[in-house]
């Protein structure tokens, strides 16, 4: 815009002066010697059009040139904190032109299951660890409720028990939340085996 004459007279010098900070800060910040460092590392092992710069509002920043603009883009901010060692491997990891889509989206997709196989490895032994410190007589009682529960039989809480339940009906009044396996809303209400009494006659009665 300079070059073509499209600003004011009077706004040209302090144009040029802005322009002339913002070299200056680049080239402060591309001679900073932690990103020095790490430029050369990064050339090295990763992509020889990368370079770190230490950015005064961003803090480092990662810049790849891209010859068809013809200029230096920023990629990647990595703020003030300490820069991760292993910077390298963690770029690699997520560099989906090195591996292609597909291949980038099956890793993912394989560390995504890792991750889900180890939360629920942790929570079943929790929850295993919980049942080990149970009594025999809480086993037993926590099967009946639970068995109770699917069939949709009355339950009759107590104590903590039904301080819990008394909070969750009253918080299901404002946010209701019908459960498909419990009382009323089970799939087969009342049709425990021992409970369960069958009528004599009818259609039901084949033959």
């Amino acid at each position: 815009m300079l070059e073509r004459g499209q600003w004011a007279p009077t706004e040209v010098a302090h144009i040029r002066r802005q322009i002339h900070d913002h070299q200056q800060q680049l080239l402060a910040g591309v001679a900073n010697p932690t990103a020095g460092v790490w430029t050369g590392i990064l050339n090295r092992e990763l992509d020889p059009l990368l370079r770190m710069r230490l950015d005064f509002k961003l803090g480092f920043v990662l810049d790849r040139w891209v010859s068809d603009w013809n200029c230096w883009a920023v990629v990647g901010t990595l703020g003030w904190s300490r820069i991760r060692p292993d910077l390298v491997d963690y770029l690699k990891s997520r560099d989906m032109q090195r591996y292609g889509a597909e291949k980038y989206l099956a890793m993912k997709r394989k560390q995504a299951a890792k991750v889900c196989e180890a939360n629920e490895r942790k929570s079943t032994e929790k929850v295993l660890a919980a049942v080990d410190s149970l009594s025999s007589k809480q086993v037993e009682n926590f099967v009946r409720v639970e068995q109770a529960r699917h069939t949709g039989e009355k339950l009759v809480h107590h104590g903590p028990d039904l301080r819990f339940v008394e909070h969750v009906a009253e918080a299901q009044k404002t946010t209701p939340a019908i459960p498909d396996d419990m009382g009323q809303y089970c799939g087969n209400p009342g049709m425990n085996p021992k409970v369960y009494t069958r009528k004599k006659g009818g259609k039901h009665i084949h033959g």
